[in-house]
């Protein structure tokens, strides 16, 4: 895992995505209050993001690349561009529920929870997708 300095095209980028997944507007004052509990890293190919069973502290948007989903010995998900992935653990407070791997050289913003916890009180149309998303993805207690 390699860490990447965040510019100001990465910002926006990941403004954009996220408003995606709530079907809202841009909300960069959002972005503002969040980017210091974000990070993008770069993930060479074969490399565990994460893995199934763990403790789950933070979620992930693909920014570049692809990831594989499974779950046991079954293959889930490719995931690409502007998807999210380890939101589970984050919104039901349960272990990772799935191993996510880089089919190839792949860049991932890391969200931590601090970050969710922000975006839950000043974007939560954002929150209402993550869950939504959430709750397709496995069934929630």
């Amino acid at each position: 895992m390699k860490q990447i300095e965040v510019t100001h095209q990465h910002w926006e980028w990941l403004g954009a995505a996220l408003c995606r997944h709530a079907h809202a507007k841009s909300a960069p004052s959002v972005i503002k209050l969040i980017f210091a509990w974000i990070g993008l890293v770069e993930y060479d190919k074969g490399a565990v993001i994460i893995t199934e069973g763990d403790r789950g502290d933070e979620m992930y948007a693909i920014y570049q690349g692809s990831v594989a989903v499974r779950r046991g010995d079954k293959a889930i998900a490719t995931l690409g561009p502007g998807d999210l992935f380890g939101e589970v653990s984050l919104v039901a407070h349960v272990p990772r529920t799935a191993t996510v791997s880089a089919t190839g050289t792949c860049q991932v913003f890391r969200i931590s929870r601090r970050a969710l916890n922000a975006i839950e009180e000043h974007f939560p149309e954002l929150m209402v997708a993550i869950s939504r998303l959430a709750r397709e993805r496995v069934v929630l207690p």
